[in-house]
């Protein structure tokens, strides 16, 4: 895949983002006037639940980072770095405006503080929450892609079938909060 392929695909996982953001809420669906129902559903309601712009973002990064893996990537640490002073940054943003708003919640207590800074919770900025994974991902990435080497693709695809049908069971029976509260 080229890099402007690469781009094309992620502005795909972007449209999907807003689409599911747009209506994977009963009451965003409610607002618009909709043409097409399957079984009483809205086909939106349908489609939204279909739209996995993670699993997107997750593939197209893991593929870019097998790329420079595959040059000999000398940049991991300062790329690393350079992402979490831009976090950061907007955490500092967030906490002088929340001050402001609500002194009570903002800064807080000094765990969270750590919590937040570390990215291992993000109350101050909840759409941050996908930070902490990458960044683990991102530093495991050579002796990740160093021991997936050792096997054959279908091995390393069953087993990545595997870890993501056992999520998505708990997901199913627990909700997303399993994960919140099981890290």
């Amino acid at each position: 895949m080229t890099r402007q392929q690469s781009q094309m695909m992620k502005g795909v996982a972007i449209l999907l983002m807003i689409f599911l953001h747009l209506f994977n809420q009963e009451g965003n669906v409610a607002l618009c006037h909709n043409l097409l129902f399957i079984g009483g559903t809205p086909l939106v309601s349908i489609l939204s639940r279909a739209a996995n712009p993670v699993a997107f973002f997750l593939i197209l990064g893991g593929y870019g980072l097998y790329r420079v893996y595959e040059k000999g990537d000398r940049h991991r640490w300062s790329r690393l770095a350079k992402l979490m002073i831009h976090y950061w940054i907007i955490l500092l943003i967030f906490v002088i405006i929340g001050h402001f708003i609500r002194p009570a919640s903002y800064p807080g207590s000094f765990l969270k503080i750590l919590n937040n800074v570390t990215g291992y919770e993000t109350t101050y900025n909840g759409e941050m929450w996908f930070l902490l994974p990458y960044v683990i991902l991102s530093a495991c990435s050579k002796p990740l892609f160093d021991f997936m080497k050792r096997f054959r693709a279908w091995i390393v695809v069953c087993v990545t079938l595997i870890i993501h049908l056992g999520t998505s069971f708990c997901i199913s029976r627990y909700g997303a909060s399993f994960f919140y509260s099981n890290f």
